[in-house]
């Protein structure tokens, strides 16, 4: 129950999560789509500070600053829209999917390709402990629990979808 830090306070942090997961995504686009890899770098580094700026203020404009970032990032010419890009999903065990040490030379070899890797996301993680628990442990949650559980998936959901619709006018998220 993320150590009963409430709805609203898990919220908050997956927020943060969302954001990587589909920064990353971005980045990867970038690196096999830009038609200027540095330049365009150069506009994914600053416009990702904005929004780590943003989520350590609280994210209370995170939506706002997504907006803008999704506008700075549709300015990036590209080779080819991310619809027509040829696509691979890196997925796998979470910790090497996730640590540039172990996975960014194959990123970047893809990227020389035009081939754009899309990450399988940190939340495809959570939300599999999450079932995981529920499942092991649906016998003890009450009431309370089981609410508490529901709504922060609806919220979460919600939030992720509107996250996702936002950056992906942007042209270089799918």
């Amino acid at each position: 129950n993320y150590c009963g830090l409430g709805v609203m306070a898990t919220i908050r942090a997956m927020r943060g999560i969302f954001v990587g997961d589909m920064m990353d995504d971005i980045k990867n686009a970038i690196l096999a789509l830009a038609v200027d890899r540095e330049s365009a770098l150069a506009v994914f580094e600053r416009e990702f500070e904005k929004l780590l700026q943003e989520l350590r203020r609280g994210g209370k404009n995170i939506f706002g600053a997504l907006k803008k970032a999704s506008r700075e990032f549709a300015k990036i010419p590209l080779k080819l829209p991310i619809e027509k890009a040829k696509k691979v999903v890196m997925a796998g065990e979470i910790f090497v999917r996730r640590d540039e040490l172990s996975s960014q030379a194959v990123v970047e070899a893809l990227a020389e390709r035009e081939i754009v890797v899309q990450r399988a996301p940190v939340m495809e993680w959570i939300r599999f402990i999450d079932a995981r628990i529920r499942y092991e442990e649906k016998k003890k949650f009450n009431l309370k629990s089981t609410l508490e559980i529901l709504v922060r998936r609806t919220l979460t959901t919600s939030v992720e979808k509107r996250m996702k619709k936002i950056l992906a006018k942007s042209g270089l998220l799918h």
